[in-house]
């Protein structure tokens, strides 16, 4: 009997070892096998337009909105890509913008029962910057000879800011009726090298995605639609004229995208792709603080801001794999 048991006791370690040396040769294999194809790198070139709004409330109405228009940028981003396995692969991506065009108007709602009241327009309205990053991890769940779908999740962060200079003005005299040679009565226009209004935001937002890859010959499509919620996005207003800084901070709110791509292997190792991006932040309300910075006093925390933000981003780029 103890014989037997020697013998059980031999063949358990026996199994346990060859099943480690298993274990450890397929990750020693899989470690190995991380380089052809299973790294990609990517670099494109692109064109931005979006618009950020700012929004002021007196209670439930809106008595004025800010619209900050991007007009055109110029994009360049850089993204890698890794698979973990067949079916794993994460990616983080970063993207920064040139600015060439922009403009921001401002209205003011002053009387309930009337269109604005007080306008004002920058065509000169500069981008002092905009860049995103996103990371995240896609799960193929099924696949095919052709398509595949995949589901994942992820991290996007956007920040941008811009300021404007001169610009010109409509203002009502006495803004809470249209008295004759009262409503809209004074026009003018700032100095050209006057400082206006910086305004910037923080946006970072998680999200759920679904995904769709469809393969007909060398060309290849892609699909992925994002939703998901922002968290602890917040602004910065800085009116120069009056030395008036303004914070507010936002609740959570809906995140959405839409991203496509199309593209073709041009060697077995190079790829060139076309990419589309439609994403919005959508509206939210919030808290604000303010501080006039001429004697330090500070307004009431009030939920009296809100906020938007969204973009359309094109572009083409040339991928390669390790």
């Amino acid at each position: 009997m103890r014989n037997y048991s020697i013998i059980i006791t031999a063949s358990i370690i026996l199994n346990i070892f060859f099943m480690e040396r298993s274990i450890a040769d397929n990750f020693k294999s899989r470690e190995l096998s991380i380089s052809y194809k299973d790294i990609r790198f990517g670099v494109n070139v692109g064109h931005l337009t979006a618009q950020a709004n700012e929004y002021l409330y007196y209670g439930e109405r809106m008595i004025s909105r800010l619209i900050w228009d991007v007009k055109s940028a110029q994009t360049i981003e850089a993204r890698g890509e890794l698979d973990l396995s067949d079916r794993w692969m994460i990616y983080g991506s970063g993207t920064a913008a040139m600015h060439r065009r922009g403009l921001m108007t401002d209205y003011d709602y002053l009387a309930p029962n009337l269109d604005w009241t007080d306008r004002s327009k920058t065509p000169d309205t500069r981008l002092d910057h905009y860049f995103a990053v996103d990371a995240g991890a896609r799960y193929k769940y099924l696949e095919t000879e052709h398509t595949s779908m995949t589901a994942g999740f992820g991290f996007r962060y956007v920040n941008f800011q811009m300021t404007t200079y001169g610009g010109d003005y409509i203002y009502s005299s006495c803004g809470y009726d249209d008295s004759p040679g009262c409503f809209r009565s004074i026009i003018g226009s700032f100095p050209s090298d006057l400082r206006g209004v910086t305004y910037s935001q923080e946006l970072p937002a998680g999200f759920l995605e679904m995904g769709m890859s469809r393969t007909l010959g060398r060309i290849r499509f892609d699909l992925a639609v994002l939703a998901g919620l922002t968290s602890g996005s917040n602004d910065r207003d800085m009116h120069w004229a009056r030395n008036l800084l303004s914070k507010p901070s936002f609740g959570p709110t809906p995140y959405g995208a839409v991203q496509a791509n199309i593209s073709t292997n041009i060697s077995e190792t190079f790829e060139l792709f076309a990419s589309a991006r439609v994403e919005k932040f959508f509206k939210g309300r919030g808290n604000v603080v303010a501080q006039d910075l001429n004697d330090g006093t500070f307004w009431p925390d009030t939920p009296e801001v809100g906020f938007s933000f969204s973009s359309v981003n094109l572009g083409v780029g040339l991928r390669v794999a390790f």
